[in-house]
């Protein structure tokens, strides 16, 4: 009977761990429900959302999921989920100018997330930290 309550709860706390990955992918599933709802599309909006937003968006959830140890893997993870949800969803509109802009946000926005995680990793006297 011990031993299966002892598994029991570990199980439950294994669910616990692995389902708040998934916070920051609902976060932006809601923000893009939100803003396509209330606010609707346009070329100054879509970019207002997929530069700045959506980013923002990001990053807080992943900031409070995940405390200190925000992993750079985790935010790329949840990035490219979204992005490949996202385009999935809209695969026949691929020449639109709202694709367009959602792709070239997509790549800006990985490589601005790379170039902080990097410039994070480095020392003030330019090495590596561990």
């Amino acid at each position: 009977m011990t031993t299966w309550l002892l598994s029991r709860r570990t199980t439950l706390k294994a669910i616990g761990e692995s389902s708040k990955h998934l916070i920051p992918f609902i976060a932006q599933i809601a923000s893009l429900v939100f803003f396509s709802l209330v606010i609707s599309w346009g070329l100054g909006r879509a970019i207002l959302y997929w530069f700045i937003i959506l980013p923002a968006v990001v990053y807080s959830t992943s900031k409070m999921v995940y405390k200190n140890k925000l992993n750079y893997y985790h935010l790329l993870g949840n990035f490219i989920a979204f992005y490949a949800f996202m385009v999935f969803m809209i695969y026949k509109h691929y020449q639109s100018d709202l694709f367009q802009i959602m792709m070239t946000s997509m790549y800006w926005n990985l490589f601005i997330f790379g170039l902080y995680y990097f410039y994070k990793m480095i020392d003030c006297r330019g090495r590596l930290m561990g």
